[in-house]
């Protein structure tokens, strides 16, 4: 069985799974972002320096719980 981490691997061993685990990361090299040109991609999409950006990067699964991501945004928003 493959586990995104360790802390993944740890609660499938947890929920019984007995099979050997392979901990193989699939993040997302940070590298590759880290001279990201905010003002460019604020500039290119007419989002003002004063406007909240929210994002996810990742699969859109169930298990990623985005609603409840989606009603917080909402709830902090509306205060």
């Amino acid at each position: 069985m493959i586990a995104p981490s360790r802390s993944v691997a740890d609660v499938l061993k947890q929920r019984g799974v007995r099979t050997p685990i392979e901990v193989v990361p699939t993040g997302v090299e940070v590298k590759m972002f880290a001279r990201g040109d905010r003002r460019g991609f604020r500039a290119r999409h007419q989002i003002g320096d004063d406007r909240l950006v929210v994002s996810h990067l990742g699969r859109l699964a169930p298990e990623k719980n985005l609603d409840f991501l989606a009603r917080a945004v909402a709830a902090f928003l509306s205060d």
